[in-house]
């Protein structure tokens, strides 16, 4: 486990896990509009959107 950023392979998919508490929700609402399992997304989307930026530090990251 480790942050997001800096992160040392960025062009590579970026795993997040949101397990429990108000990012829960988030991650469903992710999973269900890009029809993905586990909220597989890319580092661009993330850097993107509002709601990451605003909710950075309760998240949980995995980079494979």
């Amino acid at each position: 486990m480790q942050t997001l950023f800096p992160c040392k392979r960025p062009r590579r998919l970026i795993l997040i896990r949101l397990m429990s508490g108000r990012m829960y929700p988030l991650a469903k609402m992710i999973e269900r509009k890009h029809h993905i399992k586990n909220a597989v997304l890319t580092r661009r989307f993330i850097e993107n959107s509002e709601a990451f930026r605003k909710s950075f530090k309760q998240t949980i990251w995995r980079i494979d």
